[in-house]
């Protein structure tokens, strides 16, 4: 409708070539009279108008490409029945005299215990019949450690005391601090001197120490299962307390040499204290099976190693060094140890997430079920928003921009003209006008030479008398 008033404002108020005038008027439907020059040159607004009725079809074309179909994942939050937890409280509670058996398993201990009396239940221990810590557990040695850092180990073999017996045996006075002295590089990537006769071997190594405590951490892990391979990724980190809340101090007798002793001393461990000392025992078996590995040293002089750390994570791949990120990868290297638990569930430490029992190698059910995040691979419909909301802001700002011009085109011309064949037909009552060639200048107004003098037709220059535009 805009474009319409516009072409008849037009011609009403100017005179123009036939032609021009018919491709004014058919530049919206007739791309060929949109091209013409004469049209872009009388009527700058109305080309505009007809060419926004050109591209109006590129608004379906532009807002389906805002819709997208894409692979994606979905996920949803569910309760899964076989999501499992270390509760290391279970330890506590373990003896080994009466091993609970779960789904026709008999569950283990991380930590293996000898016994001053078999016959001696943990309710009953005193100071001379009690169980002690002797080693890491068989299973926890083959299976765990060889898991997390391919390493292998001697059994463990049973052996009991034998009287007299220090009243301090297997007291767990503290826990040892891991000390870790090692030379570093700039490039561990590039290949270093390896003697004292190579160039650049006083300048190319610089030395690191640093210390390791173990605490009781609580742990946040996310585990994702993804095609049947397991990840886990640390979310947090809440650190309790020391596995034995002692400090090493030195003590000096006149004479005699200075020995280490670990103050208070109300914050040893006994075997008497069956509960926490399982517990502790636990803990001192991952943190010495991490000393194991990471104990020893590495000569590159002469080419001489006693430690296993070359053969983990912690190793460098061309020269015989450590990581560049010792600090976090011994970390890392623990907490896979940690980890390296869930592999075997007849570990009574391993328990349902629910409710913190021992699972056993139990699939689970509804009473075990935890929360979980459940994805799968979908496809998905994506909306471009921004993309989506630029066409239609567009379109929109075009079509009012029209609105106003054909509200103007109206109010110029003083009456609401159009093209049905009604309007046409009354408007052309020259019938001559179809006679003329394209070149002969044409307008719309009064007709001059007829007794009618009000009678408005299409005419040729001269002929016609047209209304001044305000």
């Amino acid at each position: 409708m805009a474009f319409q008033q516009r072409a008849w404002l037009i011609a009403r108020h100017k005179m123009a070539r036939l032609e021009t005038v018919d491709a004014v008027f058919t530049a919206n439907n007739d791309i060929f009279s949109l091209l013409t020059w004469s049209s872009l040159k009388n009527s700058k607004i109305g080309t505009l108008l007809a060419l926004y009725c050109w591209i109006t079809p590129l608004v379906v074309v532009l807002t389906a490409e805002t819709l997208a179909v894409v692979a994606g994942v979905t996920e949803e939050l569910v309760s899964c029945p076989s999501v499992r937890t270390l509760n290391f409280d279970n330890e506590a509670n373990y003896d080994c005299r009466e091993r609970p058996v779960i789904n026709g398993r008999t569950l283990r201990s991380v930590a293996h215990f000898n016994t001053t009396s078999r016959e001696t239940k943990p309710k009953d221990f005193n100071l001379t019949h009690f169980d002690y810590w002797n080693a890491a557990s068989t299973m926890y040695r083959s299976v765990v450690s060889n898991k997390a850092v391919f390493m292998r180990e001697p059994l463990v073999r049973d052996e009991s005391a034998e009287e007299p017996r220090p009243k301090d045996l297997d007291v767990f006075k503290n826990e040892p601090i891991i000390w870790i002295g090692y030379s570093t590089v700039k490039n561990i990537n590039e290949q270093q001197p390896k003697n004292k006769e190579e160039k650049g071997w006083d300048i190319a190594y610089t030395a690191v120490i640093f210390g390791c405590e173990h605490y009781q951490v609580n742990y946040t892990v996310r585990f994702d299962y993804v095609r049947g391979a397991q990840s886990y990724k640390i979310k947090k980190r809440e650190y309790v307390r020391k596995v034995v809340n002692t400090t090493p101090v030195s003590e000096n007798t006149p004479g005699k040499t200075s020995k280490k002793i670990s103050v208070p001393e109300s914050n040893w461990v006994h075997p008497q204290d069956f509960k926490e000392y399982c517990r502790t025992a636990v803990y001192h078996v991952i943190g010495n099976g991490l000393r194991r590995y990471v104990g020893g040293s590495v000569n590159t002089a002469t080419n001489k190693t006693t430690t296993y750390i070359l053969l983990t994570s912690l190793g460098a791949k061309i020269n015989p060094l450590p990581i560049t990120d010792l600090h976090q990868g011994i970390q890392k290297l623990y907490e896979d140890l940690v980890m390296s638990l869930f592999s075997e569930p007849s570990f009574v430490a391993v328990a349902w997430a629910s409710n913190g029992k021992p699972s056993g190698t139990g699939k689970g059910d509804a009473s075990t079920r935890y929360p979980c995040r459940q994805q799968r691979q979908t496809t998905l419909f994506v909306c471009k928003q921004v993309q989506l909301l630029c066409v239609y802001a567009a379109s929109i700002l075009l079509a009012v921009i029209g609105v106003l011009v054909g509200i103007q085109a109206y109010r110029e011309a003083g009456v609401m003209l159009n093209m049905k064949p009604s309007s046409i037909v009354g408007a052309s009552k020259n019938g001559a006008l179809g006679a003329e060639s394209g070149d002969a200048r044409t307008g719309y107004g009064l007709v001059q030479d007829r007794a009618e003098t009000n009678l408005r037709a299409p005419g040729r220059e001269g002929n016609i008398s047209q209304q001044r535009r305000l």
